[in-house]
C-alpha cells in the first residue's frame, strides 16, 4: 500500500513535458513579443491609438502563428521522448535560436527597414565582407552576452517548471488556464486578419501599410470574394489621397530644385512589352532602327526587373523594386509626375494592358487617373495595340498645344501568347503560344518567330506615331524614349519566358532616347531604367543631385559602367559586366544566393567573387532601405 501511494505522488514524465513546454513555448513567444516592439519603436508614429491597437494585433497575431508552427513540429516529439534532456536540447536549439534571429532581424530593420534576406546573409558571412561592414568587437561582445543570457535563462526556467511539477505533481497547471491563453492568442488572429482584411478592402493605406512592419507576416484579403460574391463594390484605383501620419517612406528626400525654361519640351515614352536588347534590328524593328540613327542608342541597357511590375516600376521611380510594395501601400506618385504635374503638363497614358495589374493606376499614374486610358477593346496586344496607336494619333491632333505634354505608351503584343494581324507574319513558322505541360527546347524557335512578329508589328505602328510627330514638327521639341519593361528568353540559358531568372536575355532590354538638338550616336557603358529618371529631371533644368530622389544618375553625365540592380518577385540581382549577384529579397527565402557569370554560367570560385564584390554588396543593401524611414 504505501508503494502505491508512492508511485500515485511520482510525477508523471509526459504531465511534466507538457507542462514544461507550453511554459516555455508562452514565456519564449512573449519575450519574442516583447523584442519584436523594437519594430514598433523604429516606425514613423501611428496617427492613432486605433493604429497602434492594429499594430499590437498584429505583433502577437504574427508571431503566436509563427510559434504555434514550432509548436506543431516540437510538441509531439515531446510527448514522445518526454526526457527532460531532450526538451532542454530543443528549448536551446529552437527558442533560443528564434530570440536571437528576432534580436538580429530587428537590428537589421532599425538600418535598413527591411528583414533578413539572403543579401543580408551573405553580406555578413562571406570571408571579406568585413571589409565593406565591420561590426566591431562591441557588438560581436554584446552578441556572445546576449547569446549567453538567453541559455542560462532557458536552463533556469526548465529547471523552475521541472521542480514546480516534481514539488506538487498532484496539482497540475489548470487546462483552464491555457485555453484562456490559446482564446486570446486566437483572437488577436482574427482581429489582426479581419482587420487588414476590411482595411484592404476600403483602401486605409494607414492600416495597411503595417503589413510588412513584421517578418513572415501573411496578410488576409478579400476583395475578389466581396466584389464577385457579395457584390461588393471594390474602389480599386481612384483613391489618390496620401496618408498624412506614420508614412514609411522617405521619397523623395527633399523636393528637387530647378531652373525655369523657356520652353519645356514633351515627353514620349514608348514601351513594348518583353523587348529584349538583340531585337533592336533593322529586319525586326526597320521604323525603330531608322529612327534610332538620329537619337542615342544604349547598347548596354538592363531593366529594373525581370517582370513588367518592376521594370516599370524601376523606369519611372529610379527606386529598387524592392520598394514597390511601400510605394504602393503609400500610393505615393513618382517625383517625375509630380514634377510635371507642378509645371503644367499635360497627360496622356495608353496601355493595351489594364493598369490594374500591375497596380500602376494605384501607383505611378495614382494622380492622373483621367489621363489613363488602358481599357482598349480586343484580343490582347494583336487587336489592342494598333488601336492603341491609332487613339494616340488622334490624340496628338486634339491636344492642347498651348500646353507641353508628357505620354506613356506600352504595347502589349510581344507577351505571350504572342498575337498580330496576319500581314505581320514576317518571321515563320511561328506558333503563338506555348504548352506549358510539354515545352521544350524543339518549340522555341516557332516561338521565337511569333515573338518576333508581334515585336515586328509594335515596330510598325511605332512607325506610325513617329512619322505624326514628323508631320507635325513635334520632334523639334520632344524627347522620345524607346524601350521594353523587361526581355524574353527562349532557353538560351535553360528557362522560357522573364520573371524566372536574371539572365541578359530577361533583363538586356533596348534603349533608344530622341533629345532635340543633341548629337546621335552609341553609348557602350553599362545603363539602367534607374537612370531614366534623373536624365529626364536633368533635361526639364532640375539642378537638385539625383540621390534626393533617385538610385541611377543621368544618361547624359556619366561615361562609366555602374553595376545594374535588377529585381523580381522574391529576389533581386546585382549585375555587371562579370557577374550576375542573385540574392533573395524576402526572408522565407534567405538561403538562396548564386553568382553567375556573364554567360550566366554558375562560378566555381564563388567566394572569390564575392570578396571582390563586398562594396556592392553593401552599397546595394544601404540603397534597399535608403528611402524608408
Amino acid at each position: 500500500m504505501p508503494n502505491r501511494i508512492q508511485n500515485s505522488l511520482r510525477p508523471n514524465p509526459r504531465k511534466c513535458a507538457f507542462n514544461a513546454f507550453w511554459g516555455l513555448w508562452l514565456t519564449n513567444l512573449v519575450i519574442t513579443c516583447v523584442i519584436a516592439s523594437l519594430y514598433v519603436a523604429s516606425s514613423p508614429p501611428a496617427p492613432s491609438w486605433k493604429h497602434y491597437l492594429f499594430i499590437a494585433a498584429a505583433l502577437v497575431s504574427n508571431f503566436s502563428m509563427f510559434y504555434a508552427g514550432a509548436a506543431l513540429f516540437i510538441f509531439p516529439l515531446c510527448m514522445i521522448w518526454p526526457r527532460r534532456g531532450f526538451l532542454t536540447a530543443v528549448t536551446l536549439l529552437v527558442f533560443v535560436s528564434l530570440q536571437i534571429l528576432t534580436i538580429i532581424d530587428t537590428s537589421i530593420y532599425r538600418l535598413f527597414k527591411f528583414h533578413i534576406n539572403g543579401m543580408v546573409i551573405n553580406l555578413f558571412l562571406t570571408e571579406g565582407a568585413d571589409d565593406s561592414v565591420d561590426l566591431g568587437w562591441a557588438t560581436w561582445s554584446m552578441a556572445g552576452v546576449v547569446l549567453l543570457a538567453f541559455i542560462l535563462f532557458e536552463l533556469w526556467l526548465i529547471n523552475k517548471l521541472y521542480r514546480r511539477c516534481q514539488a506538487a505533481p498532484e496539482k497540475p497547471i489548470p487546462w483552464r488556464y491555457w485555453s484562456t491563453v490559446a482564446l486570446f492568442l486566437l483572437a488577436t488572429v482574427i482581429i489582426d486578419k479581419t482587420a487588414y482584411a476590411v482595411s484592404d478592402l476600403y483602401n486605409l493605406r494607414e492600416i495597411t501599410r503595417y503589413g510588412r512592419l513584421f517578418p513572415f507576416y501573411q496578410p488576409l484579403t478579400i476583395k475578389g470574394f466581396a466584389e464577385e460574391d457579395l457584390g461588393f463594390k471594390v474602389e480599386r484605383e481612384h483613391l489618390t489621397e496620401r496618408a498624412s501620419h506614420g508614412s514609411t517612406l522617405n521619397y523623395p528626400k527633399q523636393r528637387p530644385s530647378r531652373t525655369p525654361l523657356p520652353n519645356y519640351p514633351n515627353i514620349l515614352m514608348i514601351i513594348i512589352d518583353a523587348w529584349r536588347y538583340d531585337m533592336l534590328d533593322p529586319e525586326i524593328t526597320p521604323h525603330i532602327s531608322s529612327f534610332s540613327n538620329d537619337a542615342l542608342v544604349f547598347k548596354r541597357h538592363f531593366s529594373g526587373g525581370n517582370s513588367s511590375r518592376f521594370g516599370i516600376f524601376s523606369l519611372l521611380y529610379s527606386l529598387y523594386g524592392s520598394y514597390w510594395h511601400h510605394i504602393l501601400n503609400e500610393r505615393q506618385s513618382p517625383v517625375l509626375i509630380d514634377e510635371l504635374l507642378d509645371l503644367g503638363y499635360q497627360f496622356k497614358v495608353m496601355s493595351s494592358t489594364r493598369l490594374t495589374y500591375p497596380e500602376f493606376r494605384r501607383s505611378a499614374f495614382v494622380r492622373i487617373p483621367e489621363a489613363i486610358e488602358d481599357n482598349i477593346t480586343g484580343y490582347r496586344g494583336g487587336e489592342r495595340d494598333p488601336k492603341l496607336a491609332k487613339g494616340f494619333v488622334e490624340w496628338l491632333k486634339v491636344r492642347d498645344k498651348t500646353r507641353p505634354f508628357f505620354s506613356f505608351l506600352f504595347f502589349d503584343a510581344p507577351h505571350a501568347p504572342y498575337t498580330y494581324p496576319p500581314r505581320f507574319a514576317k518571321f515563320s513558322p511561328a506558333i503563338p503560344a506555348a504548352n506549358y505541360v510539354t515545352v521544350g527546347q524543339s518549340d522555341m524557335p516557332r516561338l521565337k518567330n511569333a515573338y518576333q512578329n508581334a515585336i515586328y508589328l509594335d515596330d510598325y505602328l511605332t512607325g506610325e506615331i513617329l512619322a505624326e510627330l514628323k508631320l507635325q514638327g513635334l520632334l523639334q521639341n520632344t524627347i522620345v524614349l524607346i524601350s521594353g519593361d523587361h526581355g524574353e528568353e527562349f532557353f538560351e540559358h535553360g528557362h522560357y519566358g522573364h520573371t524566372s531568372s536574371f539572365s541578359d536575355k530577361q533583363t538586356k532590354v533596348p534603349l533608344v532616347l530622341y533629345v532635340p538638338n543633341r548629337e546621335p550616336g552609341t553609348i557602350d557603358y553599362q545603363t539602367s531604367h534607374l537612370d531614366v529618371v534623373p536624365t529626364l529631371m536633368e533635361l526639364l533644368g532640375y539642378t537638385s543631385p539625383p540621390e534626393q530622389y533617385s538610385q541611377g544618375q543621368s544618361l547624359l553625365s556619366v561615361s562609366a559602367d555602374r553595376p545594374a540592380v535588377s529585381m523580381g518577385w522574391d529576389k533581386g540581382a546585382i549585375i555587371d559586366g562579370q557577374n550576375c549577384i542573385i540574392f533573395s529579397t524576402e526572408t522565407y527565402n534567405s538561403g538562396h544566393f548564386e553568382i553567375r557569370d556573364s554567360e550566366y554560367r554558375l562560378v566555381e570560385n564563388e567566394a572569390q567573387v564575392l570578396r571582390s564584390k563586398g562594396n556592392v554588396l553593401a552599397q546595394t543593401a544601404r540603397g534597399m532601405g535608403e528611402f524608408l524611414r
